[in-house]
């Protein structure tokens, strides 16, 4: 599918201020996963439906259809099934998804119709009226509508517990870590990141985003095991080069990164720099050879939440 006709519908983002992020709490919703056609979720992200439906924060996008929402798993970001026609590595996305399903007590082999008891916790939704949550089973000791601080006792072992960093946990998942979680979370996420990263927990053995590897058109960015934001910016890259053009392979690719850049600091830098992706010290681009390489572990990455979204270019 050609990416130029599809543009991403605008929601108003969440304002979190320092104090804000001291003082707004998560709140627990009770509800069921839906897993079931023809709904199609992968390892970061999966559509629910609330019990209560009055619970859900304002401006979270709920489907006309059958009131579900459309989760965006906080602080993770797993290999694309489902990418505008693209998959990134089917064998790993599909086995992310399952692992993910199996968290949930989700049986892929028998999907009710009316959904998969769970919970999420969350401070609101994203540009695109995404949840964005942590995700548990039916069983935690959560309240339906309850209201939980970051500094309450047990909060951040209950956070451990969390589909999201389990994900991380096992080497199914990314770290996608955004500056607005307060401190205790951002470094819980990094430290669970990092281990599995250094122990060589699941896709870790056989993923080159730190060793580089070589992109020439749209097969390779579905055959190489790589981070997803990276994967899906090469997708958009190649799929929206005229047929005609004279560049070849990666090209352009600064440029093109460049239209649209992603904002963060480093975790380990000078104290909330602003940088971008394609920060020479970030992100290594050989057009010559048509390698990419990832010069950061992507723990030390801390992305800043867009204030509104590009209309040349779909989301996520």
């Amino acid at each position: 599918m050609r990416l130029q006709s599809l543009l991403p519908v605008a929601f108003a983002p969440v304002p979190y201020t320092a104090v804000e992020l001291a003082t707004t709490p998560y709140t627990a919703i009770q509800l069921q996963f839906h897993a079931e056609a023809p709904y199609a979720p992968d390892g970061d992200s999966i559509r629910m439906k609330a019990v209560n439906p009055r619970l859900w924060p304002s401006r979270v996008k709920r489907s006309p259809r059958d009131g579900t929402v459309q989760s965006r798993m906080e602080g993770i970001d797993a290999h694309e099934l489902h990418f505008y026609g693209y998959s990134q590595h089917w064998k790993w996305a599909a086995d992310e998804r399952d692992h993910l399903f199996k968290l949930l007590q989700i049986q892929k082999d028998n999907l009710p119709p009316d959904g998969v008891p769970g919970w999420a916790l969350t401070r609101g939704p994203d540009l695109y009226g995404r949840c964005v949550s942590f995700l548990f089973p039916d069983g935690v000791p959560l309240q339906d509508g309850g209201k939980y601080m970051v500094g309450d006792a047990s909060f951040l072992d209950l956070i451990g517990q969390s589909a999201n960093v389990q994900m991380l946990s096992a080497g199914m998942a990314y770290p996608m870590i955004y500056e607005y979680l307060p401190d205790p979370m951002l470094q819980l996420l990094q430290r669970t990141a990092e281990q599995a990263r250094t122990e060589e927990k699941g896709f870790w053995p056989e993923d080159k985003t730190l060793e580089g590897a070589r992109f020439f058109t749209t097969d390779d960015a579905e055959e190489i095991l790589f981070l997803p934001k990276l994967f899906r910016r090469l997708i958009r890259f190649f799929d929206t080069r005229p047929k005609d053009s004279e560049k070849k392979g990666l090209q352009g690719f600064w440029e093109f990164l460049d239209l649209d850049p992603d904002q963060l600091h480093l975790a380990s830098g000078p104290a909330k720099v602003l940088r971008s992706l394609h920060d020479p010290n970030i992100l290594e681009i050989d057009e010559v050879h048509h390698r990419l390489r990832l010069l950061q572990p992507p723990e030390n990455l801390i992305f800043h939440e867009r204030e509104e979204p590009n209309p040349r270019l779909p989301s996520h």
